[in-house]
């Protein structure tokens, strides 16, 4: 189920960097969801 766990992490890393890309640069986000779908 570890798929399933990553899928799940990348949807969630994406949407917190949707909703306070305003805050932060989305670069590091970015890097973060990559990271998270690459570990998965």
């Amino acid at each position: 189920h570890q798929e399933i766990y990553c899928t799940v992490a990348f949807t969630l890393a994406t949407t917190v960097k949707n909703q306070i890309s305003s805050r932060i640069p989305s670069g590091n986000f970015r890097n973060v969801g990559t990271n998270l779908f690459a570990n998965g």
